[in-house]
């Protein structure tokens, strides 16, 4: 299966992140292509069998819990993109001690599916990335298992 990892960051958390998934979707067989939101393309989120979006989640114009800036200009730059019951996943970093932890996940996610993309699982939302490193891993390689469990192209 070829899978999309679109991706942005501030501190590279984000992308450690993306390295982890990328590497335990590829160790079960799969092909997995990892790309930044900014230099994504409409074959980019059309393309592959299951889209994945990953995102940290910060204050934006003023709102919190908004996913990385670079997913903004992404949506508005690929507003016309037709997912077609495409399979998505979601995965945000965030802060539990911010008022919206990971807020990313629900804008991403709500987006996709506004775009006729279907939603296969439950968006990973990890905790402090840099503070909590060894779970989060753990976390993103369970949510892996459990994502390639529940997909059906």
């Amino acid at each position: 299966m070829q899978i999309s990892i679109i991706f942005a960051t501030y501190s590279n958390s984000t992308a450690l992140a993306c390295d982890v998934l990328a590497a335990e979707l590829t160790a079960a067989g799969h092909t997995v292509q990892q790309e930044t939101a900014a230099a994504a393309t409409l074959e980019s989120l059309q393309k592959p069998d299951l889209l994945i979006l990953a995102s940290p989640s910060w204050d934006y114009n003023g709102e919190q819990g908004m996913p990385h800036e670079d997913f903004t200009v992404l949506r508005a730059r690929l507003d016309a993109v037709a997912l077609a019951n495409k399979p998505t996943a979601v995965m945000a970093l965030g802060d539990s001690s911010f008022t919206y932890f990971c807020g990313a996940a629900t804008h991403l996610r709500a987006w996709l599916e506004e775009k006729g993309g279907r939603t296969v699982i439950e968006p990973l939302k990890i905790d402090q990335y840099y503070a909590n490193e060894n779970l989060a891993q753990e976390q993103i390689k369970a949510w892996s298992k459990q994502l390639l469990s529940t997909f059906t192209a």
